[in-house]
């Protein structure tokens, strides 16, 4: 569902909305209720406006529980509300008006045939990823994670918007497909059948959140179908690292790939986990806290050198003018030979003497000077290759880490497994 402000042909629409507020066009219809763009009387503020209708006391609960968690989010990364008013039959959910979605956004390349440029792919995704990571610290899972329900606000920060899928941990249960989100971004332990499906997790919230870096990076949508046996079909036979190769998926991201659409739950990478081991850095070419600290002081070292070579070109020339008036000073002194009587043969051979034994230990200064620049360039690779091998050892840390936790996990299962086999005996 839309809660974007994406310009649509102009249409009158007839729908009722409480003061202050009054319709200026329909943003979008989701499964339980219409999406406006609405004015406020009296001002120039624009906003969002949800409209959840309600029949019966189940709705009206269900409304109230989708408003009661977006009154308590307060997160940059969370659509932010403002208020909301129960009018008739229908909750209105006033909204933080965005610009738009990310599936506009990926509809607007997918027709320019092209992908979104990595560095805004990674600003959207880091913060698609921090709301999650807020959300799954309070123990919950978001349900129904998909580019459209990511929502661009104006100053360009990606927001997660409707929350009527958001569940705590450990309440899954078996229900209705149509209200475990999204099918074509289950998660493979979610189905079940055609019409029953395993609500979500937030296991299940990082393959939809993989599924959506995928999409990104390579401008496709991997898995899709016209009804439920397809989807369940195509997830069943997804092969993270066959579509890897097929798309030619960097081999600095296709690590993060297979961590995040792990068939086994227990092998995903979790939001914490991610945000903590900085992979999601790797969708930039494998640019790194590291890796910018060591361009940087490379690019330094570089205007060092520059440095450095100006000021023995200046050295150079100046040498260049001493010489210069060293010749004229020979020339002088062999003109006034015959003048100055004071001065022999023997006076003047010697200040030629001199002067060459100046001119001798000028170049070898000069010949010093180059090897010390030659020096410090090979100091400077040597620092290059050493900090490579230090963000290799880093990367092979953090993957190690990772493991570790993972293999803790699943330990732990094992044990609480043995443990209740153990209380039925």
């Amino acid at each position: 569902m839309l809660m974007s402000a994406k310009p649509k042909a102009k249409k009158q629409f007839q729908v009722k909305v409480p003061e202050p507020y009054s319709v200026v066009r329909k943003l979008g219809q989701g499964r339980f209720g219409s999406v406006y763009e609405v004015s406020k009387m009296g001002s120039d503020e624009h906003f969002a406006m949800k409209v959840l209708p309600f029949t019966s006391e189940e709705d009206y609960n269900k409304n109230e529980h989708e408003i009661r968690k977006l009154q308590n989010y307060q997160h940059n990364n969370v659509v932010g509300f403002v208020e909301v008013i129960v009018e008739g039959t229908a909750h209105f959910v006033v909204l933080e008006l965005c610009s738009c979605s990310l599936a506009d956004r990926m509809s607007e390349a997918e027709k320019l045939r092209t992908t979104m440029n990595r560095v805004t792919v990674f600003r959207i995704l880091q913060d698609v990823l921090a709301g999650l990571g807020f959300l799954h610290s309070r123990n919950e899972v978001y349900g129904d994670l998909k580019p459209s329900n990511i929502l661009i606000g104006r100053d360009g920060t990606a927001k997660l918007g409707d929350f009527g899928g958001v569940t705590g941990v450990g309440t899954q249960k078996t229900s209705n497909s149509a209200e475990c989100g999204t099918m074509q971004f289950w998660a493979p332990e979610m189905f079940i059948s055609e019409k029953k499906a395993v609500g979500g997790s937030q296991a299940g919230d990082m393959w939809a959140f993989g599924l959506i870096v995928l999409h990104l990076l390579t401008g496709q949508e991997w898995i899709s179908g016209t009804n439920a046996v397809e989807i369940a079909e195509r997830v069943k036979r997804f092969d993270v690292q066959a579509v890897c190769q097929k798309a030619k998926i960097p081999k600095s991201v296709e690590p993060l790939l297979c961590f995040l659409l792990s068939k086994n739950p227990l092998e995903r990478l979790s939001s914490a986990e991610l945000i903590r081991s900085g992979r999601l850095r790797s969708i930039l070419g494998g640019e790194t806290p590291l890796s910018q600290f060591i361009r940087e002081e490379l690019y330094t070292t570089k205007q060092t050198v520059g440095q450095l070579q100006a000021q023995l070109s200046e050295s150079e020339r100046r040498n260049k003018e001493k010489d210069a008036a060293i010749d004229a000073l020979t020339k002088k002194l062999e003109e006034s030979v015959e003048m100055e009587n004071g001065l022999t043969q023997e006076e003047i051979r010697q200040i030629l003497e001199r002067n060459e034994r100046i001119q001798q230990t000028e170049n070898q200064l000069s010949e010093m000077m180059n090897q010390v620049v030659k020096e410090q360039m090979r100091i400077i690779e040597d620092k290059e290759q050493i900090n490579k091998e230090k963000e290799k050892m880093k990367q092979g840390e953090d993957l190690l880490q990772i493991m570790m936790d993972q293999v803790q996990r699943r330990e732990e299962a094992v044990a609480r497994r043995e443990a209740a086999v153990a209380g039925r005996g």
